[in-house]
This record gives C-alpha cells, structure tokens and sequence, in this order.
C-alpha cells in the first residue's frame, strides 16, 4: 500500500494510494530493524537542490514524505527513524549527502543494493545503466519500473507512485543479493563487517560522500597562472611540431603563412592537431604503416621519429590545457566556492575513480602537476594533512612472494630498486644512479625502479622497451636476470598468470577475497586473449590489495572523525577527509589539532595496512602543509 504524508490537500484525491500522517507511520516502522529508504530531489547537487519527497518503506507498504511540509516535530521523528534504523538504499552515497545537507547525520548501518551489484559483477562486461535500480528490479524481481518521471520529477500523482516504486523491492533485491555474496565468501551474517567486501564496501561510502560533500578549496589566483603555463607549454610544443613540417619537404601540403598587417608572415600549418583524420593522414606520410593515432599506436615510433614524440608530448599537454587548467575553475560550487568531485567506488581491481572532474588525474610528478596540486589549498586557519603509503604495491608482493631479497629490504629498511639493481646488474651498490652503458640518459636504479612497479601492472619486455627506450631484446635479457635473482617473485607471478587464466577469475588477498571475474575466458580461449587475462591475474591482487587496505584506512579514518565528533555536517568542522588518489588520503584539519593530527592518521594508516600485509612492515608518509602537495 502506498501513504502519502502531505499538507497539500489538492494531492489527497486519488485512488492510487492514501493520505497518512508521520505517527501513523512512526507506529508502523518502530519495531522493524529496517527501513528501505529513497529520497527524489530537485538536482544534483545538495548544497544547491532541495529535498522534494522522502520515501521509506518495505515491500508491503511505502510512505511517500512530502519533504517541504513537515514541521518541526516530525522532521524530527522522520529524522529518528532513519537515524536509529538499518536502512536499505541504491546509490546510497546520493542519498547520504542530501540528508547530510538537511540535518539528517546519523546512520546505524546502510545497505547498498548496487554496491553489492558491482561487487558481484567485477569484471564482467555489463550493458549501459546494468546496476540501475530498474535493471535489478527486473533481473531480481521481474519487475518492469517506470522512470519515465525521473528527470523531471514533480510531486503529483505520477510522481508519488514513481517515488513508492524505488522503496519497494529493495529487500526482494538485497535477500537474492546475500545468498549469491555468501556463496562467494564475499560476505558472512554480519553485513556490516568490515573485513569482508561488502562490509568494507558499505562503510567506506560514508567517507567517499563525506569527501564529495566537503569538496576542495582551489586558489583561483594560483590557478590562473596554471592556466597560462599550461597555455604556453602548448604552444611551444606547437611551434616545435611547425617547425617540422616546414623542414619536412614532404609535408608542403601542410604549411602555412599568417599574414598580418603590422609584422611579418608567420610560419603556421593548415593542420588541425586535434584532429585524428588529419593527423593520420600527416603521418602516413612520414611512416607509411602506422595504422592509427592512438596513445598506444603513436608510441612504437615515438623512439624513431621526433615529429611523433613531439606529437604524444602536445596530445597531453592540450588535455592538461583543456580537461584541468581551463575547466577546473567552472567547477566551483556557487554555494561551498569549493570544488566537489563524484566517485565511482569500485573498478575491477576494487580501486576508485572520479569524475566531473577528475582530480585523481591531475598530474603529481610533472612541474605543471606540482603546481596544480599545490593549487588546491587549506580553508582559513586550517591545514590539509595527507597521508601516503609508501610502495605499498612491492610491500604486497614481498608478503606474498616472500622473497628473500624482498623481505630483508624492507625488513632492514633499505632502498629496494637500488638492492635489486645491483643484483640485476652485477654492480656495487655504490654505482646504482650511474647512467647505463646502453643508454646513457637513465641511471640502473630507474631501470630496476620501472621494472619493480611494471610487475605490478604485468609489464612485458615491449612496454619496458618502450618505456627505458632499448631494444625488446635488451629488455627481455634484462626481465630473464631479473627474475633469476628473485625467483619467488617470478614464481608468485606466474601463479597468480596461472590461476586466472584457469578459473576465468582472480581474487585479491585475504581477508577480503574480492573477485574480479574475466569475462572473455574460456578454455579454449586464444592466445591473445590468455596473455591479457595473465596480465590482469598479476594486476589485480597486487592493485587490488593495495585498494582494500586504503579503502579499510579510510574508514578507520572516517569513524575516529565521527566518533570523536570532529565534523557533522553544518555543524562542526574540525576535520574532514576531502580527497583520496589511489593510496593517498587527504584531509583537512584545524591548525592546532593538525601536528596531533598527523600522528593520529600515521597509526591509523598503519594499523589498516597490517590487516592485509603482516609480516613486511607498512611506512605511511604525512604531511602536514596549506596546500595539496605530495
């Protein structure tokens, strides 16, 4: 049965559902343990939009709460039953930052029904909009939805019916939900637990939603002279490539002249660089074979051809130009002046990633990078305090490897790339940054460095080659001497390679366990097909791992703040965690809580990393600064 709670009495005359009151439904949910619950709202964003209906519900009946027409007292009863009660939502992270934003701050325990769908789903290749609610509902439940107001939602007849609709099946969902996650070991009875994907997954959406709600301060000042480095960096870049074509008799076609009326010709190109037709059609000119202009195509002839490095050089830093520099500043929130990112919480491997925009791909190594970060800066009388685990990736393949060499480094807190150089290399310890003899402009100790963290993402002889720019012979010589010196690296590795290319699947290390199905295996799949499945196999435990323990850090790190009550919405703001990139988490902190701050988040940080890694010792480095830096 459906209830309407209003005020507005030209709604009360339908047939499709009743008039109810907040007491009729507070007697009806007080003794349940849980509450479906879906809020429809008038945006996006929820320091700008209002809340237009509240919906809590189960399968037999749902109370659409006219949200705008509640008083006092039963906003505040509303509000306790949602605080006090395990509540069931989809896509609960939307829902959480617009209750935040209406003083509704409390939650005993959430399930996510699409977390959970993603959980079950890593990896496979799904169809557009797969972990909708409307797409579960009719996988689940056979259920056809009608979202057809959902863009443009209005609080009449039509709309009370579609906000009933999304509390309804929820429970039908999660209970066919559990059984497959139990089965799969990805859960136990208590959901809620933290040392199982689902728990980690359900609790660590609070602190993506509290990073998302507080957003970032960006120093606009700062960043105009970002804008204009990136602006010159693209055109020196240009001109580099103009003057190639304008060396290049074969490329007459392409030039051009500027005229203008107060100084001379200008040497220019009829060229569009943004343009791949355009560009394709220039470089089949100078390597006829070249099939396409993609990143990848364009680096197997950036070695050979200087028109092509310069080329990948401009393709990044037009996108620095246009993707960051110029786009940042319209991002910033009329309402908070700061800039708030959205989370995609799980990727194959259990990482994250943002968008709209992307501050986790802001650059960190390059001078333009520095300066962007640098760029996003404390609030007044506050500190950003980051922190971030050092190779945690080699820490998670010296556990599980167990490899001698491995394990005395970070035992004996040595420098590992310089440790494996010397053995890779036959050289003393003391010539490790020396240039090598086959190309003079890279030192061992970067060699063995790229080699180190190329395992981790299933590097092979042509991707060191290109990287360290050498032969495929030379760097296949050099991965064989590799992997004879620490031959339980190589052991684990191809077990790992093994395993996925066997079962269709891998699985990140205990205790979570977290599945990342293949879905183009068989056993009979091909070649290529194997070799990218034995890729991803070495990837994913290494990546994944390193994901699930900054996930449970982030949480440790998320409940010491709320239960410490160092923030609440609108309330207080004494510290908050505003960013996370990979395994870096940032945070934003009073200035005198800040140097007790940082020892706090190193324990922290510390204390998560030893659920997965026991026997290597974990090194977390923060920082304290006004600015983002790392």
């Amino acid at each position: 049965m459906i209830y309407l709670i209003s005020k507005t009495e030209t709604l009360f005359n339908s047939s499709n559902y009743s008039v109810s009151s907040v007491s009729d439904m507070y007697e009806y949910f007080k003794d349940k343990n849980e509450i479906q619950l879906d809020t429809e709202t008038e945006g996006l964003d929820c320091h700008t939009k209002k809340i237009i209906t509240i919906q809590l519900g189960d399968y037999e009946n749902q109370y659409v709460i006219d949200f705008q027409s509640l008083s006092a007292n039963e906003f505040k009863v509303v509000k306790s039953l949602i605080e006090e009660k395990d509540c069931l939502l989809h896509n609960s992270k939307f829902d959480v930052k617009f209750l935040w934003a209406n003083n509704i701050h409390k939650f005993k325990g959430i399930y996510d029904t699409m977390l959970a769908e993603i959980i079950l789903n890593m990896g496979k290749d799904v169809e557009d909009g797969f972990y909708s609610l409307e797409k579960l509902c009719k996988r689940y439940c056979n259920i056809k939805l009608d979202k057809s107001v959902r863009k443009d939602f209005k609080l009449n007849d039509k709309g009370i019916l579609y906000a009933a609709s999304d509390v309804k099946h929820l429970s039908q969902i999660k209970e066919q939900q559990l059984t497959k996650l139990k089965e799969l070991n990805l859960c136990n009875d208590d959901i809620y637990d933290i040392n199982t994907v689902l728990g980690l997954e359900n609790t660590v959406m609070f602190a993506y939603a509290m990073i998302e709600y507080n957003g970032m301060l960006l120093d606009t000042k700062k960043w105009n002279n970002i804008i204009k480095l990136c602006n010159d960096n693209v055109e020196s870049i240009k001109a580099k490539l103009i003057d190639y074509i304008w060396e290049n008799e074969s490329l007459t076609k392409y030039r051009h002249l500027e005229q203008s009326l107060f100084s001379e010709p200008k040497k220019s190109t009829k060229l569009n660089f943004s343009s791949s037709q355009q560009k394709l059609e220039l470089l089949k000119l100078i390597i006829p074979n070249i099939e396409n202009t993609s990143e990848r195509e364009l680096s197997k002839y950036k070695n050979k051809h200087i028109f092509v490095k310069y080329l990948i050089e401009y393709s990044k830093a037009n996108k620095l130009l246009t993707a960051f520099a110029e786009s940042l500043p319209k991002e910033i929130n009329p309402k908070t002046k700061r800039i708030h990112t959205n989370f995609w919480q799980i990727l194959n491997t259990g990482r994250v990633s943002c968008s709209e925009p992307n501050l986790q791909q802001i650059p960190s190594k390059t001078d333009i990078g520095k300066e962007m970060r640098e760029s996003f800066v404390a609030g007044e009388s506050k500190s950003i305090v980051g922190g971030d685990y050092s190779g945690c990736e080699l820490r998670i393949i010296a556990e599980f490897s167990q490899d001698p060499i491995w394990v005395n480094a970070f035992l004996e807190d040595k420098d590992l790339h310089s440790e494996l150089a010397c053995k890779t290399f036959d050289i003393d310890i003391s010539e490790v940054k020396n240039p090598t003899p086959f190309k003079q402009d890279i030192k061992y100790r970067d060699i063995q460095k790229t080699i180190n963290f190329g395992l981790a993402y299933g590097m092979s002889e042509f991707k060191l080659a290109d990287t360290i720019e050498v032969t495929t012979d030379k760097a296949k010589e050099i991965i064989n001497k590799f992997f004879s010196v620490v031959p339980n690296v190589s052991k684990f590795l191809s077990g790992l390679g093994n395993l996925g290319k066997q079962r269709g699947y891998i699985k990140t290390p205990k205790p979570y366990s977290r599945i990342r199905w293949f879905s183009n295996w068989s056993e009979d799949a091909d070649f290529k097909t194997l070799g990218e499945i034995e890729r991803a196999s070495k990837n994913t435990p290494i990546q994944g791992g390193n994901a699930d323990l900054t996930k449970l850090a982030t949480i440790y790190i998320y409940n010491y703040i709320i239960d410490n009550k160092l923030w609440i919405p609108n309330q207080v703001d004494k510290l908050k965690i505003i960013h996370q990139v990979h395994d870096e988490i940032q945070t934003e902190v009073d200035d005198e809580f800040a140097e007790e701050w940082k020892e706090k988040m190193n324990e922290l940080m510390l204390e998560a990393g030893k659920v997965i890694i026991k026997t290597i010792p974990m090194k977390v480095d923060c920082k304290i600064s006004k600015c983002w830096s790392k």
